[in-house]
């Protein structure tokens, strides 16, 4: 149940050809021994010849993709398994009350995003209580225990990975980023370092968090299944967004002259995250969604790791949709008068 709820598309399973072969011995039907007539006997001939012809089709035909990707799931070790499947569908991080659309000016715009937010949290908390209820249905192994959904600590553990992933990525610290953020944005942060300059050290520092008593805060918190097993058992997910507002400060020191140059680690492909503009002011006030994540394989979580930084809703983008899909509707709409017009007036004639 908890899989139908929250499905995601397997975007980052590779895809093998069938390791079944067809058999290369097909025996053929054997005709009866006795024919009512000449006719029948033909008849009966021609069904055996059709059905092993159908036989020889359906044991040469290649296995369907989803079977192969799912065999090959099954046969794969955790650390195989791709950790960076983004952001889960309909994740809707709200904007300041402060953007939102004008209630006297744009009712129904006001009236349509609120009620979006209220299904969306409201769908959220039945797929969270499908997960924890319902998530090992259907499995015919060992069950393990119910997974836990643990809202309460992921504040904790958010503000501490916050911490520890600025601090590892000022340090050039590689080997602890791979322990604290998914694939994705290890890349971007391991591209970042490799443009530094030879000798370049920076240091990272947390003043404070703004407005302690609701920041950080978690503003999405989503649990499914990844669609996909290890074993005999379903992969589960559980994601969420923590809002932080911070003032955080950077400085870059430049290498003394007549040092040593030391070579840049390699450069890794650039993803697409994008957290702080650290080419500003050295001290800065930063408001982050920041979106974690963790994996149940074989009934045990993975440690909380970071996946990137997601935006908050764009209210014009939101707009323009809301357009686009009225002026759909009143276009079909208009083709469908049409056409009753267009059938009333041949029957007229």
């Amino acid at each position: 149940m908890c899989q139908s709820v929250l499905h995601i598309p397997k975007v980052a399973l590779r895809h093998q050809r069938s390791t079944w072969r067809p058999s290369l011995c097909i025996q053929e039907a054997h005709r009866g021994f006795a024919a009512s007539c000449p006719q029948q006997a033909e008849k009966g001939s021609r069904r055996r010849q059709q059905a092993v012809a159908t036989q020889m089709t359906k044991r040469s035909a290649p296995a369907h993709p989803k079977s192969a990707a799912k065999k090959e799931m099954m046969n794969m070790t955790a650390d195989k398994i791709p950790d960076d499947v983004g952001v889960l569908p309909n994740t809707i991080v709200m904007p300041p009350f402060s953007k939102h659309p004008s209630i006297f000016r744009e009712p129904g715009l006001f009236t349509r995003l609120h009620w979006d937010h209220i299904k969306n949290i409201i769908q959220n908390n039945v797929a969270l209580l499908a997960y924890k209820f319902f998530f090992w249905r259907g499995v015919t192994a060992a069950k393990p225990l119910r997974p836990k959904i643990q809202r309460l600590t992921i504040v904790r553990h958010a503000k501490d990975l916050h911490k520890k992933l600025y601090a590892a990525f000022a340090a050039g610290n590689e080997t602890a980023l791979k322990d604290l953020c998914c694939k994705g944005l290890r890349s971007e942060y391991s591209m970042r370092i490799a443009r530094r300059k030879p000798g370049e050290t920076v240091h990272w520092k947390l003043v404070r968090y703004v407005n302690s008593l609701i920041s950080p805060r978690v503003v999405s918190h989503k649990c499914g299944g990844m669609g996909a097993s290890l074993g005999d058992l379903p992969i589960g997910i559980q994601q969420a967004v923590v809002k932080m507002k911070s003032i955080q400060m950077m400085k870059t020191i430049a290498a003394p002259a007549g040092r040593a140059k030391q070579p840049p680690s390699t450069a890794v492909k650039e993803g697409s995250a994008e957290e702080v503009d650290w080419t500003g002011a050295k001290e800065k006030a930063v408001v982050e969604y920041m979106v974690l994540q963790r994996r149940l394989l074989k009934g045990v979580y993975e440690d909380w790791k970071v996946w990137g930084f997601a935006k908050e809703l764009d209210v014009d983008e939101f707009r323009k949709e809301r357009d686009e899909k009225a002026q759909r509707l009143r276009d079909t709409q208009a083709g469908k008068d049409t056409q009753a017009a267009s059938g009333q007036f041949e029957k007229e004639l």
